[in-house]
């Protein structure tokens, strides 16, 4: 009973349920991403005695087997899971629990239900282990406070708590062998534990190979102790495992390492950004900044400026080991960590920085400047809710903060993202992501549209919804993007600017007319009809798909060409639904829906599919002219041209608007105003 009520036990049994609840409760779940194959291969080593992947493969469809083929390679006609092996293995016995029970890791959800249960637990793990390290700096008080403060306002639950990730076993391990450190550095006379520390080191760079700067660093810092015997002895231990991988490997892959553990494919030769730009960006970033998202991890430096701790070769192991995995990072084509959020790639060197605030927190308790210290207090307690709103309430319960990586997508445009205060993820909701999905679609209109435009003109695109207008106001801040233009979504900001003439689309000039304070100002020298255009290229094939309600502004030129043709469209009102195929000006086929539903042609030329859609007011007023399956017409009111030549190859593609004049379709006009 006595031990039932022992206050103390009871707040860790609450922080541990915290903990584990906390992520069986997350909405945000990475299930499908990167882990989705490791319990899989786990059953694959259970059922089959292999890693090998293929029976999975093979009575499914791909869909069914995984989310993303980034997930698995193929050697030798076998498949096999492209991340370390260590968290598969080492997942073997809760596997074997599930497979019993009647659990399938082949089932989507079945992997997904099992990959959060060992995920919860193994974050309970890392608790106790935090409050261990924790407990050689301060009383056990202080330890189960900063232990539970650290797994909720870092990325210890934001990235370890919606997945089964390579961190889980790879932080045991690591901070293992933290542990054992400390137990050297604070014993009198105290030495390692070779053997021991050598199978730690090997694990957790087997658990995931990105634990490779800490390996570094400790053989580091058993130099640094002069204790030769230690060094020889942790180096051939970890060794001596290396090299059965090795035979693995060989076997298997018919290489020396699996490409995954390979330091040397993990260099930035096709990176875009120099290393002072990564480095930046990953410590100080609102895209993946460590101090950004967890900035109590600043007080860790405090250290450098206190004698005592800036002496302690436990600092300084640690500060080692962090500086060697941010130049590790740095060295990554894919420092940003792919499709996720926060400082994901820092979550495995976070013990060394733990360590390093215990220490700095530590000393500074004895400051005798009480200015000092409540400074220090508040910067702490304001970091520290900070940091949990950012990880557990942003990171574990809000969705959007994944989905803000799409929109535009932070894998393909990162430098959109890197420095853009405007739209941090840790602040992400609908209305946000709303609000840079459509920047991402206006940024891509103008920059289209003014790569057309002389430099410096003014373009007046949108429509006037406020949201746009705060957007434009934003891109107009970039105008090396737009070829220097200047964009408005309104005639008032047009005329404030003083500018006389500006450009526009044909969709906004449409909501212009009737305006009388602009004009268009028609400079265009093709005035080509429908008719004459047809009959320039008649040593082509020619595809026309005609989008009703185009009107009946067709010149006698184009009327006579198409009767001459033998056209049908002519026998009918113009919201008929019609598509019509010329070769060599001659009608090759044709199909018309009087009664305003579709009209469809499918053929074969040159090797190559061609599909033609017309549809009408019930059908949606949609066209389409589609080769191979890639649509080549502009769908815009009228008749849609495409040219081919004999090969099958687009020559031309325009729309002429009959509904307003017989003349090539212009997307961009100039208008000025009228005095």
């Amino acid at each position: 009973m006595l031990y039932a009520l022992n206050p103390y036990r009871i707040a860790s049994l609450i922080a541990m349920m915290a903990v584990f609840f906390a992520v069986q409760t997350a909405r945000v779940s990475s299930t499908n991403g990167d882990p989705q194959l490791t319990l899989l291969t786990a059953q694959a080593i259970l059922e089959n005695g292999s890693i090998q992947l293929d029976e999975y493969k093979a009575r499914v469809i791909d869909e069914h087997f995984t989310t993303g083929k980034w997930k698995y390679h193929e050697v030798n006609g076998h498949i096999y899971y492209n991340y370390p092996l260590g968290t598969p293995l080492l997942s073997i016995p809760f596997v074997a629990i599930a497979n019993a029970l009647g659990y399938d890791m082949a089932i989507e959800n079945h992997d997904h239900f099992w990959q959060i249960q060992i995920a919860a637990i193994l974050c309970v793990v890392m608790l106790l282990l935090l409050r261990k390290i924790a407990l050689r700096f301060m009383d056990k008080w202080s330890a189960l406070f900063w232990s539970t403060a650290f797994m909720f306002s870092t990325s210890f639950l934001s990235v370890n708590g919606t997945a089964l990730w390579s961190f889980h076993f790879e932080l045991i391990f690591l901070s293992l062998a933290v542990l054992e450190i400390i137990r050297v550095e604070q014993t009198e006379g105290g030495s390692v534990r070779p053997l021991y520390m050598g199978f730690l080191l090997f694990s957790a760079w087997f658990a995931r190979p990105a634990a490779l700067p800490f390996l570094v660093a400790v053989m580091l810092w058993l130099a640094w102790r002069r204790n030769l015997k230690a060094f020889v002895m942790v180096g051939l231990s970890s060794c001596a495992l290396l090299v059965l991988f090795i035979a693995y490997s060989m076997l298997v892959h018919q290489c020396w390492l699996p490409l995954y553990y390979d330091p040397f494919t993990w260099n930035g030769a096709v990176s875009q950004h120099t290393m002072f730009f990564k480095l930046k960006a990953l410590l100080f970033s609102p895209f993946r900044g460590l101090f950004v998202y967890t900035p109590i991890l600043l007080a860790s430096f405090v250290g450098l400026f206190i004698p005592e701790v800036r002496r302690s070769k436990l600092y300084g192991v640690m500060i080692g080991w962090f500086v060697l995995h941010v130049l590790m990072l740095t060295r990554h084509g894919n420092w940003w960590g792919g499709w996720s959020y926060g400082p994901r790639l820092f979550t495995d060197a976070l013990p060394a920085l733990i360590v390093m605030f215990f220490l700095t927190i530590h000393h500074a308790a004895k400051w005798s400047r009480p200015l000092a210290k409540k400074l220090m207090q508040g910067f702490l307690v304001v970091t520290l809710f900070f940091g949990a709103f950012v990880h557990t309430l942003q990171g574990l319960y809000n969705p959007e903060t994944i989905s803000w990586n799409d929109f535009p997508q932070a894998d393909l445009v990162p430098d959109f993202y890197a420095w853009n205060w405007r739209y941090p993820a840790f602040f992400a909701n609908a209305e946000m992501n709303n609000m840079k999905k459509t920047e991402t679609f206006m940024w891509s209109q103008a920059h289209e549209l003014t790569a057309q435009l002389p430099q410096g003109s003014a373009l007046f695109c949108f429509d006037g919804e406020p949201r746009k207008h705060t957007i434009l106001k934003a891109l107009n801040r970039k105008k090396s993007d737009f070829n220097r233009a200047e964009l408005f979504n309104n005639l008032s900001d047009l005329a404030l600017s003083g500018r006389d003439t500006f450009y526009t689309t044909a969709a906004v000039r449409q909501t212009l007319e009737g305006n009388k304070q602009v004009r268009l100002i028609d400079d265009r020298l093709d005035s080509i009809t429908l008719g004459a255009y047809l009959k320039k290229h008649e040593q082509y094939i020619v595809l026309l798909t005609y989008k009703p309600d185009a009107g009946d502004s067709l010149s006698d030129e184009s009327l006579n060409y198409l009767k001459n043709v033998e056209s049908s469209i002519l026998d009918n009102n113009h919201n008929a639904p019609y598509v019509l195929i010329l070769n060599k000006g001659v009608k090759y086929a044709e199909r018309l829906d009087s009664g305003g539903g579709k009209a469809e042609l499918k053929l074969q030329h040159a090797g190559k599919d061609i599909h033609l859609y017309s549809g009408g007011i019930a059908a949606g007023l949609i066209v389409k002219a589609e080769i191979d399956g890639k649509d080549v017409c502009k769908n815009i009111r009228g008749w849609n041209v495409v040219v081919l030549d004999d090969l099958g190859a687009v020559v031309n593609s325009t729309v002429f608007d009959t509904h307003r004049e017989d003349r090539p379709f212009v997307e961009l006009q100039r208008m000025h105003f009228v005095e």
